[in-house]
């Protein structure tokens, strides 16, 4: 891979079997907010089914930004870190400033129907190098330290199906590989 400026993408799903405490706290939020606002887009069929209202009202796609409403302060609480992007080490150190947020599935009667993803961008990162299924970055833009052969810290961070690279800028100074 091109050495250079990368964003990763970290997507988390939220279900009805939350992996940690915050994701119940976020479960619960954004399904009592999705029955709320449902109920102002499902007046004509009755249809309590996110996909079926989606089908049947085109402007209910406005509940994803709607609901995402609920998650804000759950969200705030990160602290502009990626929660569950992990190092080798365990530590969460991923910088994000914005999010995506997307109802997956919902129904205002039955909980266990409600699934969201989170998917947080990160912000941009230097891509040393990627061996062994792990990327090897530096937090921030760190072209101009590499240029100049000063000692740069680094993280390693595994490959996972939840990450991907969101997007990709040639860093100055930096020849393909």
């Amino acid at each position: 891979m091109t050495k250079g400026i990368i964003r990763f993408s970290f997507q988390k799903t939220i279900s009805e079997q939350p992996v940690t405490l915050w994701d119940k706290y976020v479960f619960d939020a954004t399904w009592m907010e999705y029955r709320m606002q449902a109920a102002n887009f499902n007046q004509k069929t009755k249809d309590t089914l996110f996909t079926n209202i989606l089908a049947h009202e085109p402007r209910a796609a406005q509940l994803h930004q709607m609901v995402s409403t609920a998650a804000l302060g759950y969200i705030r609480q990160l602290e502009g870190i990626i929660p569950e992007l992990l190092t080798v080490h365990g530590k969460a150190l991923i910088p994000f400033k914005n999010f995506q947020f997307n109802i997956v599935q919902s129904d205002m009667i039955d909980s266990r129907q409600h699934k969201v993803d989170i998917t947080f961008i990160s912000e941009p990162l230097t891509l040393i190098d990627t061996f062994n299924h792990h990327f090897l970055i530096a937090i921030g833009d760190k072209s101009r330290e590499w240029v100049d052969g000063k000692e740069i810290l680094t993280e390693l961070i595994p490959q996972s199906g939840a990450l991907g690279i969101y997007s990709v800028q040639a860093a100055d100074g930096y020849k393909p590989s």
